[in-house]
């Protein structure tokens, strides 16, 4: 390869490198929408919904039917013979629903029902698939925070390292010191490789919610204190206020009412059976033949009433069967609003929990920070021990750490609430 190519590539996938960085929540969520899984199989339930109310109308239309065939006869009737082996026959033949007592029209509604529903399963699909996505993106944010939190914990051990170092050199302190400022490095680069390969598989996830093997990347945010403390703010509604509009937004109610309307009006199917139906029917047929008896022309047309009065009770069972499945549909309903009036409390409960602790942590940080400072500060002055030093730090690290998780905790947590609300909070 030329040096030439190896430029253009080089500067193709430091491009698509750059471009993946700027991937921000609305480009993924928009790459999700399109190939996301689950949302594509919906999509064909409900093209296959749809093309049920075309198939449930033509009930209402005529039916044709023609027919022709080449026949040979051979026909021994007392003693006389009739022979023909080139009868040429043709039929036409029409049929017309006149009334079946709401029968088809209960299909009709049947199959719209059913594509109603559909519709609704589909928004559903995709709202809890913007939720995933935003989950997902946090998630990944808060890892790339908690590497950065290890390197610093990496940092601060190295820089540790070399003063014990220097203090064991100058004897001032003991090789335990060093052993211990070594054993410290050594497990914050084992939190460094942990943080690490939990960032991978948050990757993963997000990858099966875009739905497409593409690897995307996603750009890092600031962590600026002073900006993450006018981001988490208190809610500004009762949780009263957000039970109330979910149980009104959520989709997945409104997709109950149609399911009882399916119900319903697989109950007005079922009893229809029990009349009669009344079609026009009508056929011509023609036969061609050198024999006078088989040369014949006929037309036959009339409305006929036909009634299954008895059907051995399967009607009845169908009837009892889908007022059950009414009943049923009713108490999941019943059920999704209480899971719903649930899911909504946990949320809020969870989006104040992070709340308050955001607050708590800010404060955990600082303190951490200044005693962190003031082991340091001590060990050197030979007032306090290397233990001392290395828990002031991990209470550092821990804090620092702390404060990401809930931050990012508290993110997800507004987004799960949204979810469960069903629309954008106030």
């Amino acid at each position: 390869m030329t040096s030439f190519l190896k430029n253009i590539l080089i500067f193709s996938l430091f491009s698509n490198i750059l471009l993946a960085n700027e991937l921000n929540i609305e480009d993924l969520i928009s790459i999700a929408l399109k190939n996301n899984t689950n949302i594509k199989i919906e999509k064909y339930t409900k093209e296959e919904k749809q093309a049920d109310i075309k198939s449930s109308e033509s009930l209402y239309l005529p039916k044709l039917n023609a027919k022709a065939d080449l026949s040979s006869y051979d026909i021994n009737q007392g003693g006389n013979k009739i022979k023909d082996n080139k009868v040429k026959s043709y039929s036409l033949s029409a049929n017309q629903l006149i009334y079946d007592f709401g029968l088809s029209s209960y299909k009709i509604d049947l199959s719209k029902h059913n594509y109603n529903a559909s519709s609704k399963s589909l928004l559903i699909i995709i709202q809890k698939t913007i939720k995933d996505v935003k989950n997902s993106y946090y998630q990944i944010l808060k890892k790339q925070e908690l590497i950065k939190v290890a390197i610093e914990s990496l940092n601060l051990d190295k820089l540790n390292l070399d003063k014990v170092k220097a203090y064991v050199k100058a004897g001032i302190k003991t090789k335990i010191d060093l052993t211990n400022a070594k054993l410290s490095l050594s497990n914050s680069n084992l939190d460094l490789i942990k943080a690490k390969y939990s960032l991978k598989q948050s990757y993963v996830k997000l990858i099966t919610i875009l739905g497409t093997n593409q690897k995307y990347l996603i750009k890092s945010q600031d962590f600026e204190l002073n900006d993450l403390k006018k981001n988490v703010t208190k809610l500004s509604r009762d949780l009263g206020y957000y039970v109330k509009n979910g149980l009104t937004n959520r989709i997945e109610i409104k997709r109950y009412e149609d399911l009882i309307k399916i119900n319903q009006a697989s109950i007005d199917s079922a009893k229809a059976q029990y009349y009669p139906r009344i079609d026009f029917n009508a056929t011509y047929s023609n036969n061609n033949s050198d024999q006078l008896s088989l040369d014949k022309k006929q037309t036959i047309a009339g409305i006929y009433l036909s009634w299954d009065f008895f059907t051995g009770f399967s009607s009845d069972s169908e009837v009892k069967k889908n007022i059950a499945s009414l009943n049923k549909t009713k108490e999941k309903q019943n059920q999704e609003k209480l899971l719903i009036a649930q899911n909504i409390t946990d949320a809020y409960i969870y989006v104040q929990e992070n709340y308050e602790s955001f607050k708590i942590s800010l404060v955990n940080l600082s303190l951490a920070k200044e005693n962190l400072y003031l082991s340091q500060e001590s060990y050197k002055n030979g007032l306090n021990d290397i233990y001392e030093l290395n828990d002031s730090k991990l209470q550092f690290i821990q804090a620092k750490s702390s404060l990401v998780n809930i931050y990012y905790d508290y993110k997800i947590s507004l987004s799960d609430l949204e979810f469960e609300v069903g629309n954008k909070l106030d």
